[in-house]
């Protein structure tokens, strides 16, 4: 991250998303932050309006619905995309046997 002078910013609120600048608030401060490239990341609450509506659905249709990510628990995006590559090698597996 500090190869590529990637600024992080914990425990900051966003405010405001412009073209090439956010005004986000820290400390009670509101600040502009001018970026190339912005990634907001947000929150850390699971997710998942739609899995247990698609799970009921697919349940007598012999579909599998995988609950994955922030669907089952908030956490780092690398978690989430491990779970993802996981689950697709079980499946493989599943359909091997």
């Amino acid at each position: 991250m500090e190869k590529h002078h990637v600024k992080q910013m914990t425990q900051t609120k966003l405010k405001e998303v412009h073209e090439n600048y956010f005004i986000v608030e820290k400390e009670n401060q509101e600040i502009k932050v001018p970026f190339d490239y912005g990634f907001v990341c947000l929150g850390m609450k699971a997710y998942n309006p739609l899995y247990l509506q698609l799970k009921d659905y697919y349940q007598d249709k012999n579909g599998d619905v995988l609950g994955i990510g922030d669907c089952k628990r908030a956490r780092r995006i690398i978690e989430g995309t491990q779970e993802g590559r996981n689950s697709i090698h079980l499946l493989k597996q599943k359909e091997l046997l």
